[in-house]
């Protein structure tokens, strides 16, 4: 016997309120067929054998799964950077209702490719995308104050060290007035986190299905003849 916990909100997630138990008859709340030998019990919900497997270990391969979440992650990180780099180069504001939608989109992207499971893993991938989504845009601008300082430099190397000075906009920006703009950030991460948070729901299981008990109607008993008051020959 084994406890887990899973995602309701996984592809496999229930589609069903309560089991439909009908004496020794045990129909699946998941798939909806009847439950063979073994069941597994779902937050107090019945389910076969295949499907209380599928729920407890979710579809493919843990390392699938966190191949799929880092690419989707990852484009929805690469789209939604470039728009809020896009607003805020063509505007000079930086909006933030646009940083706040990266960590959305970077948490429904990760959600997504993990296939909705959720957990530790997933949040830290999401908030470290999100934060490198919107760290990055700032690479062009930290190149053309080193270039401007050193306009012999090779354009390679001033972009290598653009791309990890990056990294440190964000909270520097704190120290000159940026508040604001880092406070938007935090919002960002902890939306991404939130996103990919795994609602617990125990899966205990398998269990052996209770067999059918036979009806066993009482034996009838064989009516007496009255006996006769004459004596037998």
């Amino acid at each position: 016997m084994s406890d887990e916990v899973f995602d309701a909100s996984s592809p496999a997630e229930l589609a069903f309120s309560h089991a439909d138990i009908a004496g020794d008859t045990r129909t699946c709340g998941s798939c909806q067929s009847s439950i063979g030998a073994r069941y597994f019990d779902v937050g107090g919900i019945h389910t076969c054998e295949p499907c209380g497997i599928a729920l407890r270990d979710g579809p493919g391969t843990a390392a699938a799964r966190a191949m799929r979440a880092i690419f989707f992650g990852g484009l929805a990180a690469t789209l939604s950077g470039l728009l809020w780099y896009g607003i805020r180069a063509s505007t000079g504001y930086e909006l933030g209702l646009i940083a706040i939608g990266v960590g959305f989109a970077v948490g429904f992207g990760v959600r997504f490719g993990a296939h909705q499971r959720g957990g530790w893993f997933y949040q830290a991938l999401a908030i470290g995308l999100t934060y490198s989504a919107i760290a990055l845009t700032y690479v062009p601008e930290v190149m053309d104050m080193m270039m401007a300082e050193d306009p012999g430099a090779p354009a390679f190397v001033v972009g290598m060290i653009a791309t990890v000075l990056s990294f440190a906009v964000p909270v520097l920006q704190v120290f000159d007035g940026g508040v604001m703009g880092f406070i938007i950030l935090l919002i960002a991460l902890y939306e991404a986190w939130k996103i990919n948070k795994r609602p617990e729901i125990e899966i205990q299981g398998p269990f052996a299905t209770p067999a059918a008990v036979p009806f066993a109607a009482p034996a009838l008993q064989p009516e007496l003849a009255p006996a006769s008051p004459f004596p037998t020959p």
